[in-house]
């Protein structure tokens, strides 16, 4: 998982093994991983951009914040 901020700007990157063949599974759990690995100085951040493989989940994850 990469998040950036609104100028491009690497904010962190993750990663940890996961055992699974459904790519849309594992992008799935690095989005929820995602609210466990945010750095308590980022809270107070408006916008970010967190980049993924599966274009489909991305959006439906962004509809889910607005």
């Amino acid at each position: 998982m990469v998040a950036r901020d609104d100028r491009g700007a690497l904010i962190f990157a993750a990663g940890s093994p996961l055992l699974n063949w459904d790519p849309r599974g594992v992008e799935l759990e690095a989005v929820l991983a995602l609210q466990n690995l945010i750095p308590p100085s980022l809270y107070g951040v408006r916008e970010a951009i967190v980049e993924g493989d599966c274009s489909s989940l991305m959006d439906r994850c962004a509809a889910g914040l607005r």
